[in-house]
């Protein structure tokens, strides 16, 4: 599960966020699509199991990353880690924080950033929840 943060504060879970997924995503917007994941494989489901586990594993990983940048107020690290990401996210087809990883990382305001890295972590949590459901459901 991804936390969020806010400045000088402890870890809060999402349900403490005051952004909700529907702040984001209009009704019937896909949160990502595995169509070029698919294509990629080749037909190999071992390989599409293994390029989806690869984005769920090291995207929270990334994700606490950049939000520890923030908090030291290291805007480089979080271009840097944001830059990381989005060839991953445009992959996937995450089309809804593709501008917002780009703000971050051509650099933004420390309040700017802070909002794009909740909303960021926001969507791609529900991402990894709907993968991991991807993932169980190929045999």
């Amino acid at each position: 599960m991804i936390f969020f943060k806010k400045k000088n504060d402890e870890k809060q879970h999402e349900s403490g966020n005051s952004q909700n997924l529907s702040d984001f995503i209009t009704n019937g917007e896909k949160l990502y699509d595995i169509a070029n994941i698919h294509v990629i494989s080749s037909g190999d489901l071992n390989f599409f199991k293994k390029l989806l586990t690869i984005f769920i594993t090291q995207t929270p990983e990334t994700l606490s990353k950049m939000f520890d940048a923030y908090e030291r107020n290291d805007f480089e690290a979080i271009t840097a880690y944001s830059h990381k990401i989005k060839p991953s996210v445009i992959s996937l087809g995450i089309v809804s924080i593709v501008d917002d990883l780009n703000d971050l990382e051509l650099g933004c305001s420390a309040a700017e950033s802070e909002r794009k890295l909740n909303k960021v972590a926001l969507i791609l949590n529900e991402v990894i929840l709907g993968l991991t459901l991807e993932i169980e459901g190929v045999a």
